[in-house]
């Protein structure tokens, strides 16, 4: 009884959260921490009880590497294709007019094919940061990329060139293009690619996450270090 009415208060306390974020996000308001809404609700959050430091500063690769391994959930493909589309919903959110692709990320469960690679090696010799294919019934195909930056500014040229590959690994289906960046400037020379920024993906994508995702140690490992290169 006792650990019902805790897992019905920890419920209550996600939607709380989430009503609070989009709130935050419907005013504009910059949230610069995660604590700035999640520490009001319960003191005990994964994201702010203090870990032991890694004793080194984790690169881009690396932390992106680290998403694409929890996505895949170590090949358990339901898993897997639940963890992509709670990640996909959030990074999606309010970026042009994608109803397809969200229509299209609502059955991912029942995809015959999806593909989540970190560092995807294009035919150019170029790589981008998380690439995401899935194949659904009837042979359709969808396809998001990510080019991510933390600190670092996107190269002459380089947009356009992934551009090109994603066109020829879409096999001719739908594609999405996204620039995740802290401050999400567009890129004025390149249309095609969303811009997004990575305090934005988090908050949002924290709200979309269930008990278990929140609670585990690796993930919360992950999202609190990548809060610290905020």
């Amino acid at each position: 009884m006792l650990l019902s009415a805790s897992l019905q208060l920890q419920k209550h306390e996600r939607l709380l959260a989430g009503y609070i974020v989009r709130s935050l996000y419907n005013l504009k308001i910059d949230v610069n921490s995660i604590s700035s809404y999640f520490g009001c609700l319960r003191e005990n959050h994964v994201l702010g009880i203090p870990y032991q430091p890694l004793g080194f500063s984790p690169t881009e690769p690396q932390l992106i590497k680290a998403i694409c391994h929890f996505l895949n959930a170590n090949g358990d493909l339901r898993v897997s294709k639940k963890r992509t589309q709670s990640f996909l919903h959030a990074l999606l959110y309010g970026l042009g007019n994608h109803a397809g692709f969200f229509a299209a990320i609502k059955k991912i469960d029942s995809a015959v094919s999806l593909n989540v690679v970190a560092e995807k090696v294009l035919r150019n010799g170029k790589r981008i940061d998380l690439f995401f294919y899935w194949e659904l019934p009837g042979g359709v195909s969808f396809v998001v990329a990510i080019e991510s930056k933390f600190n670092h500014q996107v190269t002459s040229g380089q947009l356009p060139a992934y551009k090109k590959e994603v066109l020829r690994l879409s096999k001719g289906g739908y594609w999405i293009l996204v620039l995740l960046t802290p401050d999400g400037h567009a890129s004025r020379r390149n249309k095609d690619w969303c811009s997004l920024t990575w305090r934005t993906l988090l908050t949002r994508w924290e709200c979309l996450l269930d008990l278990d995702e929140q609670n585990n140690n690796y993930f919360t490992l992950l999202r609190k270090v990548i809060w610290d290169k905020l």
